[in-house]
């Protein structure tokens, strides 16, 4: 398809792209990446550190509720025969393998913004000015870093105190 083509092969082109596309978004982009990506390591945190540890202090409001919402989502979203699989175009099995493939794609990196815009070439704003993702997701993630180093810096002095820390090596 292209944009010469019939108005309303065209209109139909974007709108198959747009449904694939945000079916993508919901089960590998937010669902996987954010929510089920998040259990593990609210998981881990709780069962490894103690709730005095520095780390599970800073981790712990960001892991509210996150278990709950994720119980309910495989509950009611994204099990077999759930809203997902009544309403997305791609139903169950679609939605099982798209997350199996998205699943088995899965990288932490991904969520390093800095990392992600160099990878994909869109990280020299001389080159790609106004381009509002990088610009404001990178005041976003140095303020968060930036937070996050003062707080960990107050605990460990060096990469070494990292090491030696039996309850966040576990």
């Amino acid at each position: 398809f292209l944009p010469s083509d019939h108005w309303a092969d065209w209109t139909l082109a974007k709108i198959c792209y747009q449904s694939a596309h945000n079916q993508f978004h919901q089960l590998i982009s937010h669902y996987f990446s954010c929510h089920a990506a998040m259990e593990a390591y609210a998981m881990a945190t709780m069962r490894n550190l103690p709730d005095a540890h520095p780390v599970q202090k800073l981790l712990r409001p960001h892991f509210l509720n996150t278990m709950a919402i994720n119980a309910r989502a495989r509950a009611s979203l994204i099990n077999t025969g759930g809203i997902i699989d009544l309403i997305f175009a791609i139903g169950g099995e679609g939605k099982n393998e798209l997350m199996k493939r998205g699943g088995a794609r899965y990288n932490i990196h991904w969520t390093n913004i800095k990392q992600s815009i160099k990878k994909r070439g869109v990280d020299d704003p001389n080159l790609l000015p106004g381009y509002y993702y990088r610009d404001d997701g990178l005041k976003i993630w140095n303020a968060i870093e930036e937070f996050v180093r003062e707080i960990i810096n107050e605990f460990y002095t060096s990469d070494d105190d990292v090491g030696n820390d039996t309850e966040l090596q576990s």
